[in-house]
């Protein structure tokens, strides 16, 4: 278990409500451990965004007005992350505001370095796609987000079901491979059963699906999409965003069905927790409780599992 263990629930009862003032105390120095520099939990998936639009510009479809929340930097994210005993985090860019623009997580990566791993988004149909993959990668990027909807509103493609058959999605696929990139599909659990040829035909790209790919574990048929890509070695879950599932608020409880299933099904080393923030921090939801849940809430994990969830995966896909 991780050294951290100051009452989670009660430190971050309200993270919402902290939002607009946040600041970081103390996050650049960390102290070592064992003598490795980061020894707590990883959260495998925040997204993070500043108010500084002139730096770092919006695209053209959005305003500054209609950002919601209005800030949530890496100093934010760190500042609610780190009492909870997180101390890396892996950024994915949010498509909403910035599209496959990934100026400001490459930013936070510069300047907070070992704390940060970047999951980009990128246009796969760029004639320079191999070099930008490159070039990403020396900046801090570790994985590539990809899914059946455009980048920035989230509309479906013109054929969503076959959103993997294109010439150009399945260079991005050997790219990947061959740069040991992460491969992060944001899908509807419809969608889980499309992974299958690919993943056939990629056998060595390393997935990380995000948000139990959004299967629930009171619908069978989504739960079984899921827990059938286990016999692919290289495809991890993460078990991320709990305010979408069951009850939606905390502590998540009722989140352990879907948790389990998963556990027996691809193992504790496939799995990453992520709080998926700031969204993890609204409508009366917060980061203490999801962390406590994996960290002593689940009966059916020992020490090493909860570690693995919580720090190993996550730094062995991301950080290592």
């Amino acid at each position: 278990m991780s050294p951290h263990r100051p009452t989670r629930r009660d430190v971050l009862a309200h993270g919402a409500a902290a939002l607009g003032a946040m600041t970081l105390a103390g996050c650049a120095t960390t102290a070592r451990r064992g003598g490795a520099a980061y020894p707590g939990y990883v959260d495998a998936h925040s997204h993070i965004w500043t108010p500084d639009t002139e730096r770092f510009p919006l695209g053209p479809w959005i305003t500054k007005a209609e950002m919601d929340p209005a800030s949530f930097t890496a100093e934010q994210l760190l500042a609610v992350a780190e009492p909870a005993g997180v101390q890396r985090v892996v950024i994915i860019q949010h498509a909403p505001y910035y599209g496959d623009n990934n100026a400001y997580l490459l930013d936070c990566c510069k300047r907070y370095p070992g704390r940060f791993s970047v999951v980009a988004i990128v246009e796969e149909r760029r004639n320079d796609l191999a070099d930008h993959l490159r070039a990403l990668k020396r900046q801090g990027v570790r994985g590539v987000r990809i899914g059946p909807t455009r980048y920035a509103d989230r509309s479906m493609v013109a054929d969503p079901m076959n959103w993997l058959n294109a010439p150009t999605m399945r260079r991005l696929w050997t790219l990947a491979t061959d740069l040991d990139l992460v491969l992060c599909p944001l899908i509807g659990a419809e969608f889980l059963p499309t992974l299958e040829p690919m993943l056939a035909d990629f056998p060595r790209t390393t997935i990380a699906i995000d948000h139990f790919g959004h299967a629930h574990a009171d619908r069978p048929d989504e739960l079984r999409a899921l827990t059938q890509l286990a016999r692919h070695e290289r495809v991890h879950v993460k078990v991320s965003a709990f305010y979408k599932f069951g009850d939606r608020k905390p502590p998540y409880d009722d989140v352990a069905p879907l948790i389990h299933a998963v556990a027996d099904a691809f193992g504790p080393r496939r799995m990453l927790w992520g709080s998926d923030c700031p969204y993890q921090l609204l409508n009366g939801n917060n980061y203490a409780d999801a962390v406590a849940l994996v960290e002593s809430g689940l009966d059916f994990l020992d020490a090493p599992a909860r570690d693995a969830i919580l720090r190993d995966t996550a730094a062995r896909l991301f950080f290592s």
